[in-house]
């Protein structure tokens, strides 16, 4: 509830100079509504004084006096509106690293800690203690450090913004003066001038703001705020300008300012295909689909949403997702630790056994880790009609058949157990297991093998 009502006073401080700037070309001439769409600052000031007969005589205002009030009401303004936006960054350093840092740490004991310590090529020193090494590294790696610089560059652009945002608001700003109201911009001198931005310019900064909190404060509900969705956070904001002044040049006219506030309201991401499709459009250019994220999509549980998860972790394949480091993987898509340990058990079965991998979920052989459960299990069975063998042949059945119903030739029993124990052998299947045990599920909660009498 305290987001939503920080979101929505961020929605009342800027909504109404958005508002004045998508409205402004239509109460203005035509050669008035072109000469905005210029990208340099202006600077808003009069040549002359007002003359006295327009005022009554006791109300004469001070133009020095006067730009003093406005800088100070829009200095109070852009700081307002910059905390906003930096709350949640700040609360995420406060809390939410260490939630997501509780997180990781209690689903590793020792043993699984000495394991991914030995997996990913780290000598221990002597009389170390494995405990201390790991926390050591995951400060080093993911520690809030990491975001101070981040958080400085959005301060610094977003006061920047929110600065000129305010004093461009605030100089059109009526004040009484006895015989009808004024302007600020109309009572300040030329010798102290007030800067501005056209209404394209303010439209745009006011979209960006308004995706850039909105965007932050989910992350922060989310736990996860790392580094580089801070410094995407700024560079929003930082092409803001040049982004709605190049979606002006191609849109009908009077339409400009409000097509630049929409598309300062969209991720970045979004932008970027959206740009790209126009680009395309225009140029006459064939681009064709990526298939890489469905790639991982093809493994259970891996919806779009998190299939663009991972790949925004730099995880493409099911080979890559295989074999990553499941605590950087957890760090950058903020997946729970333990869903990234099911997914890359899933995704080295793949490796070796495709799409045969599918067929074997059903009855229990969903992983790596629940493979590894059944080839002990084999092992430990003398008897070839024990039920262990007999799902065996179940699983031999099952692939004759493709994930879409057609038939093809099954592999062996023997083909398929020489896979199994190829997968059970895996130096990542083991780190795998370890980590699984860790957790508390055991090797007890794997899949029950229970004798399947049919395919």
């Amino acid at each position: 509830m305290k987001q939503k009502m920080l979101i929505f006073a961020a929605f009342l401080l800027i909504m109404p100079g958005a508002a004045y700037c998508i409205d402004a070309p239509a109460k203005q001439p035509i050669a008035a509504a072109v000469a905005q769409n210029s990208p340099q600052v202006v600077v808003v000031q009069t040549p002359t004084a007002v003359p006295q007969s327009a005022q009554a005589p006791d109300l004469v205002f001070d133009g020095k006096k006067t730009t003093r009030f406005a800088y100070a009401l829009a200095v109070f303004a852009a700081l307002v509106l910059t905390y906003l936006c930096c709350h949640p960054v700040l609360a995420f350093i406060r809390r939410g690293w260490g939630i997501k840092k509780t997180d990781i740490f209690s689903s590793l004991n020792r043993a699984a800690k000495q394991a991914y310590w030995n997996n990913f090529g780290f000598e221990i020193p002597q009389d170390a203690d494995i405990d201390d090494l790991f926390e050591a590294m995951y400060n080093h790696r993911y520690g809030r450090y990491r975001l101070t610089v981040p958080i400085i560059l959005l301060v610094i652009i977003t006061f920047t913004l929110m600065l000129l945002e305010a004093l461009t608001a605030v100089s059109q700003l009526p004040i009484e003066n006895g015989t009808g109201g004024q302007s600020i911009a109309s009572i300040v001198t030329i010798t102290t001038p007030i800067p501005g931005l056209p209404d394209p310019a303010m439209a745009a900064i006011a979209g960006a703001y308004a995706w850039v909190v909105s965007s932050l404060f989910d992350g922060a509900t989310r736990y996860n705020l790392p580094p580089q969705a801070v410094l995407s956070a700024a560079l929003r904001l930082v092409v803001a300008v040049p982004l709605g002044y190049a979606v002006m040049s191609i849109a009908p006219f009077g339409s400009g300012p409000f097509l630049a506030f929409a598309f300062g309201a969209f991720p970045l991401a979004q932008v970027q295909v959206l740009l790209k499709r126009i680009t395309t459009n225009k140029l006459g250019l064939e681009t064709g689909p990526d298939h890489l994220k469905d790639q991982v999509g093809k493994l259970d549980g891996i919806d779009p949403p998190t299939a663009d998860r991972l790949a925004d972790g730099d995880i493409l394949t099911i080979a890559q997702l295989a074999y990553c480091d499941p605590v950087q993987i957890s760090m950058r898509t903020n997946l729970s630790f333990n869903a990234v340990i099911v997914v890359q058990s899933q995704a080295i079965a793949w490796v070796y056994l495709d799409d045969n991998a599918h067929q074997l979920a059903g009855i229990g052989l969903r992983g790596a880790i629940e493979i590894r459960k059944f080839c002990d299990d084999l092992e430990a069975e003398t008897d070839p009609d024990g039920s262990s063998h007999q799902l065996l042949q179940t699983a031999s059945l099952r692939t004759a058949t493709a994930p879409d119903q057609t038939a093809r030739p099954a592999i062996p029993p023997a083909g398929l157990r020489n896979a199994f124990a190829v997968i059970a052998q895996d130096p990542f299947t083991q780190f795998l297991v370890e980590v699984w045990n860790s957790t508390g599920q055991g090797p007890d909660t794997a899949p029950a093998l229970a004798l399947v009498k049919a395919a």
